[in-house]
């Protein structure tokens, strides 16, 4: 359950328990939360209206859904999250408090940012101009030295053809690569989104490409044709 962790409260609003997952992500340890309320852990909503939907579901003692918030990771790039809660109340109808669950959502986040920012400055484009500017895009979005818009033909195609690609690190470039032994390749076995956070050229040893740019991480970029 990477990514994942159950958290509960009391009637304070204070937490009471933080499973042991939630130190697999950046931020405070799970024996920090014990004892504070949110507002003592300084969590940043996502706009003041977010927060405001939180504070009125609690205090109506109402369930809540996807309240969104962020905070940095180690390398100082913004991570995001959802949390989700229920309230619990005793046999006699009092109010114990909350219990739920928090997941990190920032691939899901800065995918929809991405389409966000593409939509934008695409309008009106077509053909090599479109792919150039959408990998720009993504690349500007991402903070990312290596960005590609690739295509795979026919079912059994044994290699992509690279259509745009963005690309600061001075590597050789490519029109096309053969997909075995690739991220993309693990992508279309499972038929979604793929994310290796560090270490990915340990994971694909036989991808030259990755090698060649020394690339330390993937992030998701699956876009099915239709």
């Amino acid at each position: 359950l990477g990514g994942l962790w159950f958290w509960e409260q009391d009637a304070n609003l204070r937490f009471t328990y933080i499973s042991k997952s939630i130190e697999r992500l950046p931020g405070p340890s799970a024996a920090s939360h014990i004892g504070k309320t949110r507002e003592d852990l300084g969590v940043q909503y996502d706009g003041g209206e977010t927060w405001a939907v939180l504070q009125h579901a609690v205090a109506d003692r109402q369930p809540f859904a996807d309240m969104r918030f962020r905070r940095p990771g180690p390398d100082g790039a913004m991570r995001y999250f959802s949390t989700s809660g229920e309230p619990v109340f005793d046999a006699a109808g009092a109010f114990q408090g909350y219990r739920g669950i928090g997941k990190e959502i920032t691939e899901r986040v800065l995918v929809d940012e991405a389409y966000k920012l593409m939509n934008e400055r695409l309008v009106g484009l077509a053909g090599d101009i479109f792919f150039a500017e959408a990998i720009a895009a993504v690349a500007e979005l991402l903070g990312a030295d290596y960005a590609y818009i690739g295509e795979v033909g026919e079912p059994g195609n044994a290699r992509i053809e690279i259509l745009a690609a963005h690309d600061k690190t001075q590597a050789p470039a490519e029109t096309t690569y053969a997909l075995a032994g690739t991220p993309c390749a693990q992508v279309i076995a499972t038929g979604g989104s793929v994310t290796h956070r560090r270490d990915v050229r340990k994971t694909f040893p036989d991808d030259a490409r990755l090698a060649r740019r020394r690339v330390p991480a993937r992030l998701p970029g699956h876009v099915p044709a239709v």
